[in-house]
């Protein structure tokens, strides 16, 4: 596993219960979506169309819809932010069919990317 790999799922392990803890509704609702969605991803992985992971793409879709959801329902800044990141981690599935060049490794990097951002918001 790589180092960032390791620093972000570290990360979760502070920022997670922390937030459950001290936070509302909304953040309550972030952390119950992220933990689910980790936990549902090494069910799913396997699910492939072509170099498309469609199983992560539908889990990052659910996460998505969740987060818009919260974010029409709760008057909160940080959440339009990672609601921002989820949509641009949500839109790095189809560039693996749109763009032909792109590599797996690049793809996958960028959804960490997102996902950093959704988790920091």
């Amino acid at each position: 596993m790589a180092p960032v790999q390791i620093f972000i799922i570290l990360s979760a392990l502070v920022i997670m219960p922390f937030a459950w803890l001290r936070g509302a509704g909304p953040e309550r609702g972030v952390v119950a979506l992220l933990l689910a969605a980790y936990l549902s991803l090494p069910i799913v992985q396997g699910w492939r169309l072509g170099p498309v992971s469609v199983g992560v793409a539908l889990t990052d879709l659910a996460c998505w819809a969740g987060m818009i959801w919260l974010v029409l329902r709760y008057d909160r800044w940080w959440l339009l932010i990672a609601a921002g990141a989820q949509t641009l981690n949500l839109m790095a599935h189809p560039v693996l069919l749109l763009v032909p060049n792109i590599t797996l490794r690049e793809s996958i990097a960028a959804q960490w990317a997102f996902s950093v951002v959704s988790l920091y918001s």
